[in-house]
């Protein structure tokens, strides 16, 4: 845009935008400039429909794997589970109990997490028992009851 007297203004300029407040000049837009700005608005224009149509293929791919990610993410947070157990039995100095091929689990000097995270805080340090599991004792459940819970084993 470009400032001229106003006597000197006419469309062969270019368009004229308006007048200065005393009106003695004018602002008068180049037919060039006009142009390159009709041009910019296509190409802007332009654009957007691409955004558009490509904002429309990604959602559309998105919906179709929509079961996949859905997959993906039960994975990832079965993973994150088994991530968060393996860093908490690290914390407690844990150990994986052992289980044979015959069904037998067996725990030596189990301590419960919950009171060995307490230790200290509200209670004294939880007793620790050995635990064994097997169907030669015919029990079907487990429960451990008594002082720090690790007092008094019950076949059930």
């Amino acid at each position: 845009m470009i400032s001229v007297p106003k006597s000197q203004a006419s469309t062969d300029l270019g368009v004229i935008l308006g007048t200065t407040d005393n009106g003695r000049r004018c602002y008068v837009e180049p037919h060039k400039n006009t142009e390159a700005g009709n041009e910019l608005a296509a190409i802007r224009n332009e654009l957007a429909e691409l955004e558009d149509q490509i904002e429309h293929d990604l959602m559309t791919t998105i919906h179709g794997a929509s079961a996949a990610i859905d997959l993906g993410i039960h994975a990832m947070a079965r993973l994150d589970v088994v991530f968060a157990k393996a860093a908490f039995g690290t914390l407690l100095n844990g150990d994986i109990p052992r289980i044979g091929h015959d069904g037998r689990i067996s725990v030596k000097g189990f301590v419960h997490p919950v009171l060995t995270l307490r230790q200290g805080v509200f209670a004294e340090a939880p007793v620790p028992i050995d635990l064994l599991l097997s169907q030669e004792h015919g029990s079907q459940a487990l429960i451990i009851s008594g002082p720090n819970g690790g007092g008094y084993v019950t076949w059930v």
